[in-house]
């Protein structure tokens, strides 16, 4: 999250059996309007083109690796498909 700039980390937490789209409607937009970076194992709405442009200088990098070490998609989630464009 943190490659190429300097950061922070800043979590938003809530009990599992709670829907999360209300609160993340409400923060993700001032995280957004500071170029914040979602970590790709949390639960965040963005979806692969955008971050595609957070992540430019490094993201067909990480999918090749990706790619040949899990050729087969054994890791691959629906969370992680649906965030990697997979």
């Amino acid at each position: 999250m943190f490659e190429g700039q300097d950061g922070c980390s800043i979590s938003i937490h809530q009990y599992g059996d709670l829907d999360y789209k209300k609160i993340f409607s409400e923060i993700e937009p001032i995280f957004w309007k500071y170029s914040g970076r979602p970590h790709w194992g949390k639960i965040h709405t963005m979806k692969a083109p955008q971050l595609a442009n957070l992540y430019s200088r490094h993201w067909q990098d990480f999918h090749e690796v990706r790619k040949s070490l899990d050729s087969q998609g054994k890791f691959m989630n629906a969370h992680l498909k649906d965030i990697f464009g997979a």
